[in-house]
């Protein structure tokens, strides 16, 4: 199933993905990119999407250990 150093570090590091995408969103605002306002949008979603996905996925992979160990 893994080890405890996988369920730790896996939603941590999703975590600091997400976080980066919202940092390179609020780059873009701040920096007026050509077509800023479409790239901070896709950089929003991105990230809440990656977010989503990975913590659905951490989620589920805790819920399965938690009732295969349990």
């Amino acid at each position: 199933m893994g080890s405890k150093y996988e369920y730790t570090l896996f939603p941590v590091i999703s975590a600091g993905m997400g976080a980066v995408f919202l940092l390179l969103a609020k780059q873009a605002r701040i920096k007026k990119w050509t077509s800023f306002a479409l790239i901070e949008k896709i950089f929003l979603v991105t990230a809440i999407g990656e977010i989503l996905l990975f913590h659905g996925i951490g989620g589920a992979v805790m819920w399965t250990a938690m009732h295969y160990f349990g």
